[in-house]
């Protein structure tokens, strides 16, 4: 990840949160740009709907990725290599033990192999 652009989101929300929400990877349109995930992009405006829909605001969960880099390959998003999501592991778990959610969401198969 050397040549990877220095992108770093380390998660969104509350420290109280009964629901964290893991995702792949910060996208170059959304975290990638704003620092928040979920936000400013596409998949950020499904997001909030999906969280309206269901009744909860971002104050009252947390949310992280599987990946804290955005894995770019050839200037575009790319799936993290399992290296990548390695790396990124002790975060993840350091962040779960944590918040101690009553409920965990993954947000695809990256997200659920984390």
């Amino acid at each position: 990840m050397a040549d990877q652009p220095a992108v770093l989101s380390k998660g969104n929300g509350s420290l109280d949160a009964r629901v964290v929400f893991v995702a792949e990877a910060p996208g170059r349109f959304g975290s990638g740009r704003t620092g928040i995930p979920f936000y400013g992009d596409k998949s950020g405006d499904n997001f909030q709907e999906l969280i309206d829909h269901v009744g909860l605001s971002r104050s009252e969960i947390f949310i992280t990725n599987a990946v804290l880099c955005n894995p770019l390959a050839d200037g575009v998003n790319s799936r993290p290599t399992a290296k990548e999501m390695k790396n990124c592991s002790a975060y993840l778990h350091a962040v779960l033990e944590l918040i101690a959610p009553r409920l965990v969401v993954t947000l695809g198969t990256v997200g659920l192999d984390a």
